[in-house]
């Protein structure tokens, strides 16, 4: 071939590279595209939810739920009229706002034995209650008459407001009004057997009547 053919080949080669190097640029462009969609949707969460911080990183622990949680045993001491000191056993079967409890009382002469129901239906930290319960204390010494007893039988019904978290703990101060039915046994005044009374009883409301203190869940 002569000088023209030459120049016609070195021209034909000098363009077919310089194609073949933009085919390559527009793959790589290509490639680059597609991987920066991949990492769309996971710069997108991560703005979304910041504390998943950047992607990579390790997740961070997820904040417990315990603290709102339903706990359905706990217990609750008060000291009240016509009670005495109690010391109960209270459970919440299936909700927050309704509360069950068996108690112990002592009202400085003799045992009893408590049953209640508090409703509580206001989640707030100062909260109304209702309070119905039911109790027997047995026959302990009158002090001042020797060889006297007495012992009762109660109902109270209370409204109450309790301070504090409905979940955990809750003070409380009630009042209302009782159904008292008490009776004697061996009543004597100043001791003497010539003094013999009847033993008295007495059946009927008493108001008012209290109780302060607080009920635990755990």
């Amino acid at each position: 071939m002569g000088m023209p053919g030459r120049r016609w080949r070195a021209a034909r080669e000098t363009v077919g590279g310089r194609g073949f190097a933009g085919l390559r640029r527009r793959h790589a462009l290509a490639l680059a595209a597609i991987a920066a969609l991949c990492a769309a949707p996971r710069y997108a969460s991560a703005a979304a939810d910041p504390a998943s911080g950047p992607p990579g990183a390790d997740a961070r622990p997820v904040p417990s739920a315990d603290r709102n949680a339903h706990r359905t045993f706990g217990f609750s001491m008060d000291l009240g009229v016509p009670d005495g000191a109690a010391l109960a056993f209270v459970v919440r079967p299936l909700v927050d706002w309704v509360r069950l409890s068996a108690a112990v009382t002592y009202n400085g002469a003799a045992p009893g034995a408590r049953a209640g129901l508090t409703i509580d239906p206001v989640p707030f930290s100062f909260s109304p209650t209702l309070t119905a319960e039911a109790g027997h204390t047995w026959n302990g010494p009158i002090p001042g008459f020797q060889g006297s007893t007495i012992g009762y039988d109660y109902a109270n019904f209370h409204f109450g407001i309790e301070v504090g978290r409905r979940e955990t703990i809750r003070f409380f101060l009630r009042g209302g009004v009782s159904w008292l039915d008490f009776h004697t046994a061996g009543f004597q005044a100043g001791g003497g057997s010539a003094s013999s009374l009847q033993n008295p009883g007495f059946a009927g409301w008493v108001a008012p009547s209290a109780k302060l203190g607080f009920a635990q869940f755990f």
